[in-house]
């Protein structure tokens, strides 16, 4: 068969048929794991909804569900476009308006996710400077959220999409 460019084919590749729905799959794996995390936060006490997410430990479940994934993408045979699928669908729970979107915890852990498949996907930064750049001004201005996403390194702030953007001309 013929291999795709930067693909590697390996006999036992997909068809492409079987790998949309195998990296549909995976993203609807990966936001069950996002709607678990969800439901720690809205079945816990309020006070857990605005701690920051590093004042819990490691094993605490929240940590472990970003660890959760990681370890998902980093598994999936399509991972580039697994992560970078899952990754628009996480970014854009930062600001749809729900309690977790909206909760520093909530904040924090989808940040937190961002971060870990940027481990894996290395464009991720890139991805989400240019999400973030072509967002709503609400989201754009959102200092919290632009201090967070840089603290984060997922946003670029020196990106020339960003600067576009930002400054007017």
């Amino acid at each position: 068969g013929m291999s795709m460019p930067g693909g590697g084919n390996s006999p036992g590749a997909p068809a492409p048929a079987q790998a949309s729905e195998h990296v549909r799959s995976m993203v609807e794996k990966l936001m069950a794991v996002v709607t678990k995390a969800e439901e720690i936060v809205m079945r816990s006490p309020p006070q857990l909804a605005g701690s920051p997410l590093t004042s819990l430990p490691q094993s605490h479940d929240l940590p472990q569900r970003v660890q959760e994934c990681k370890a998902l993408v980093a598994q999936a045979m399509a991972r580039d476009e697994v992560t970078v699928l899952f990754a628009d669908r996480v970014f854009r729970r930062l600001y749809d308006q729900s309690k977790f979107g909206r909760c520093q915890i909530g904040v924090e852990w989808l940040c937190a996710t961002l971060s870990a498949l940027a481990d894996v996907t290395k464009r991720i930064p890139k991805d989400v400077t240019l999400w973030f750049s072509q967002a709503s001004n609400e989201v754009k201005y959102n200092t919290n959220l632009t201090v967070l996403l840089v603290q984060h390194r997922l946003l670029n702030l020196n990106a020339p999409e960003y600067l576009k953007e930002m400054i007017p001309p």
